[in-house]
């Protein structure tokens, strides 16, 4: 349920966007960086709405990543000190020692 609703707006942003942009038709002057000249107010936004997207998804990806990185860490970490237990008990295990001793 939760990714319908993300899915509902996300699409719902892009067609918000798309609208504006196609709106706002007329050329606009742009100086930045090796950028200068009269670009279309449309192309400016869509490709400033572009990039945000693609950051967004980047930095939301390299997030994901870390934080499975780090249960697969934990996971790792609980299994040794599991391992460690196990062969403790092992050798003080009653199993092992005989009366007769």
């Amino acid at each position: 349920m939760l990714q319908k609703i993300r899915w509902f707006f996300l699409l719902g942003g892009i067609t918000i966007v798309v609208i504006i942009a196609f709106q706002n038709s007329r050329s606009v002057e742009l100086d930045l960086l090796f950028f200068k000249g009269e670009y279309p107010l449309t192309m400016l936004l869509l490709a400033s709405s572009a990039a945000s997207f693609v950051f967004g998804a980047l930095t939301t990806g390299w997030m994901l990543r870390s934080r499975s990185k780090a249960a697969v860490a934990k996971a790792n970490q609980a299994s040794e000190t599991q391992a460690q237990k196990d062969s403790e008990t092992d050798k003080v295990s009653p199993a092992n020692t005989s009366p007769l001793s």
